[in-house]
Parts: structure tokens; sequence; C-alpha cells
């Protein structure tokens, strides 16, 4: 009877994380200065709040911030100085938030 409870107790646990797991960021593998990015996560509970921060710096100042959405790409065209690196924030309707790994922009060869 106990090994009955504690199991269903440990899926339940398990659903209920998977539920409350925020998104997941695919970091961009370059940007180019005034060129377009797609920006793209998966998981996590719509509407979204995506932001570019100072590469690594969960508390940084938004350099962009992009209107709320129920998507989960946004299109960036990168208005950041080239060298500078920024890491993105996708925060949920939860709450959760996921970052992106660091990324320097590049300048353009236009």
């Amino acid at each position: 009877m106990l090994a009955n409870v504690l199991a269903t107790s440990a899926a339940v646990l398990s659903i209920a994380s998977l539920a409350s797991a925020g998104a997941t960021i695919n970091t961009p593998s370059a940007l180019t200065q005034c060129q377009p990015t797609e920006l793209t996560w998966s998981g996590g509970t719509a509407p979204y709040f995506v932001k570019v921060i100072p590469g690594g710096n969960p508390s940084g100042t938004a350099l962009v911030q992009f209107p709320e959405t129920s998507a989960t790409t946004e299109t960036w065209i990168v208005n950041i100085a080239s060298g500078t690196s920024v890491s993105i924030a996708v925060t949920d309707s939860t709450g959760a938030i996921a970052y992106s790994d660091k990324v320097s922009s590049q300048q353009s060869l236009l």
C-alpha cells in the first residue's frame, strides 16, 4: 500500500514539474548587426515576454524588449553595436524565466 502511494506521488510530482517547466531557448548561432535573426524557444506557457539582456547578466537592464507574444519565435533586426555580448531571456505567463547562452554581435559586411 505504501509503495503504491509513493509511486503515485512520484508520478504526480513528475507531471507537475513538466507542466511548470519554463521555456527552453535556442541560442542563436550568430548575431549580425543590422541583419534579421530568428529567436526561437519551446515549452512554457504563453504569453511570453522576450528581451535581450547584457550577456550572462540576468539582472541587467534590457537592451531590447519585445511586445508580449503567444508565438514561440521572434524575428529581431539586430540593433546593438558589434562586439556586444548578449543573452536572450524569455519569461512565460507563470513567471518562469529561461536564458540563452551568451552570444556576441558581429559587424555587418554590408
